[in-house]
This record gives structure tokens, C-alpha cells and sequence, in this order.
């Protein structure tokens, strides 16, 4: 958690503060740890974001359609670790979930931004704001430029004077980024204007779309070989319209 409200809780691998909260969301939670949550206003809010984006996933599973799981698990990301009931409840409103593309005028000099429809927003969100912290930064152009060059093969830049903060990046698979060795997408975290924590989402192989969950949106913008999509609470995209390529 930004803001270093989860510091009283120990980053042992039991007391992290995202297993901390997966337990107190899950009503698994100690008497101790339920009293650090509600004691730290920062985790009570994202416990209660994580919530209200499951309570949204749940009312969208009918009750007559069985999900086809095997088609559901091509690779072990982190979220296949929660509970099952959290996995049922996606598999099932992917099965049944429909949506249209719809496609916005793009600053000049970019590509068209689309909102897009396919993997779970919400899952994605919740598993990358858990600690929102990176573990690379780029605070300027130039460190960005060199970033993205390293790691898609194509270099971005972007512009760091916004109202939108720009934290650093991670990896999605595990969390952590030790540079170009490291395979599969990252994650950009930012925050909007409004203060909203924002994750964009990049993958340099094709991938199917990311579909928007309740009370989260969904943009995507390809840059060269790469795809981003930005995940935001807000009604439009604000982190992809700092960004542009070389």
C-alpha cells in the first residue's frame, strides 16, 4: 500500500500484507490480523475494494452454466492460487461475458485507443494493487525509453509532467521485475488524476483481450509489437495518453 499505512504489518511469507488481506476478505483471518485491518484505514479500503470487485464477479454467475475449466488455466498465474469459489465465480462470467469494441480518437502521432472485452480486469486489478509497490522506476523519459527498449524491444517514452503519477513497473507472474530477463508481461502502476490506482498491462506477444469488470474499465493501445491495456476505475484512459513511441 502506498503511503506507508501496511508497515506495521511483517512481510513474512504468513504476514504479508496482501496474504494478511486475502485471509481477512475471506473471513479466514486471526484475531490479530482482523484487528490489524480494521485498526489500518488503507486496508480496511482495499479490503473493501476487493469486495465489492468479487461481489461483482459473483452476481454475474448464472446459475445454469458450468464453466470449462480446462480452458480456463493455460498458465499458472498467481490469481489461480485463491480460493476456488473466486475461480468458479470468474470462469463463469467469462464463459457468458459479451461486450463491444468501441474505439476513441487518439492524441496525434498515436494509435486508436479500444475498449477492450476478454481476461478479468477485476482479477488483474486486485492482484496488482495488493501492495502497489514497483520494483522499477522510472522517473524520467529517458529511463523509461531505455525500460521498454530493454524489455519489449521497443522504446516508449512518456511524459512525467501530468497530473498522472507514473509510479514504476513490476512483472505480472510473481510481482517483481529484475529487468529483461525476466519473461512475460509488465505492469505499469500509475494513478490518475483523480488519485485512482491504475494498472496498464503490457505484452509484447498477442494475447487475448482483457475485459472490463464492474466498476473497472478497460483501454487498449498498441505500440509497435506491443499491446497495453490500462485498468482504471475512471470512465476513461489517462495513463496511455502519456505514453508514445520513439
Amino acid at each position: 500500500m502506498p503511503g506507508g499505512s501496511t508497515q506495521s504489518i511483517n512481510d513474512s511469507p504468513d504476514d504479508r500484507p496482501a496474504d494478511v488481506l486475502d485471509r481477512f476478505v475471506d473471513g479466514t483471518a486471526s484475531p490479530e490480523e482482523r484487528d490489524r485491518v480494521e485498526a489500518d484505514p488503507g486496508l480496511r479500503a482495499q479490503a473493501a475494494k476487493w469486495r465489492e470487485i468479487e461481489d461483482a464477479i459473483v452476481r454475474t454467475e448464472p446459475a445454469t452454466v458450468a464453466p470449462n475449466l480446462d480452458e480456463l488455466t493455460p498458465a499458472p498465474l498467481p490469481f489461480l492460487q485463491r480460493p476456488v469459489f473466486r475461480y468458479l465465480a470468474v470462469a463463469a462470467a467469462l464463459v457468458v461475458a459479451t461486450g463491444a469494441v468501441v474505439t476513441f480518437l487518439p492524441p496525434v502521432g498515436q494509435a486508436p485507443l479500444v475498449a477492450s472485452n476478454g481476461r478479468d480486469a477485476g482479477r488483474y486489478y486486485r492482484m496488482m494493487t495488493r501492495s502497489f509497490e514497483p520494483s522499477v522506476v522510472c522517473d524520467t523519459p529517458e529511463k523509461f525509453a531505455d525500460y521498454t527498449n530493454d524489455v519489449f524491444g521497443v522504446a516508449m517514452t512518456a511524459s512525467f509532467e501530468t497530473p498522472v503519477a507514473l509510479i514504476g513497473w513490476t512483472a505480472l507472474q510473481g510481482g517483481y521485475d529484475e529487468g529483461a530477463d525476466v519473461e512475460g508481461p509488465r505492469v505499469l502502476l500509475a494513478r490518475a488524476p483523480s488519485g485512482d490506482e491504475v494498472i496498464v498491462i503490457f505484452e509484447a506477444e498477442e494475447a487475448a483481450p482483457i475485459e472490463a469488470a464492474e466498476g473497472l474499465h478497460t483501454f487498449t493501445r498498441t505500440f509497435g509489437a506491443v499491446t497495453a491495456t490500462e485498468i482504471t476505475p475512471a470512465d476513461a484512459s489517462h495513463v496511455l495518453d502519456v505514453i508514445s513511441m520513439l
